[in-house]
């Protein structure tokens, strides 16, 4: 078990990293929606690690790209699939998965896109 998984695991010092809206998210998504990168989005199959609050998911799928969007938690995954819709992103173009990886066994044996 990693440290990170221990210390979110003890209600005394729970984290919920996927609830922080991060710099780098805000930075990267600025990025994928700049003209240069988004022009070419659109048919991209895109796998989003960790995605939290999957906002960069949900820019790059306003462009046509399908995504996947993963993360450990449930609540995560509840709340992208609700942005996603509230930005009016089809089902088709956003999927969700969780993937705990703290654990080799939990892991999927092949990808799925």
């Amino acid at each position: 078990l990693s440290t990170l998984h221990l210390y979110t695991t003890n209600e005394k010092t729970r984290c919920e990293l996927w609830a922080k809206m991060w710099s780098t998210s805000r930075i990267l998504a600025e990025i994928l929606s700049g003209n240069t990168v988004c022009s070419n989005l659109s048919n991209l199959n895109v796998l989003e690690i960790g995605a939290g609050t999957a906002l960069c998911g949900i820019i790059v799928a306003s462009y046509g790209a399908k995504v996947k969007v993963t993360d450990s938690s449930e609540q995560a995954l509840t709340l992208a699939m609700k942005s996603a819709s509230l930005n009016n992103i089809q089902n088709e173009f956003f999927k969700t998965e969780r993937l705990n990886w703290h654990s080799l066994e939990a892991m999927p044996k092949k990808p799925s896109y």
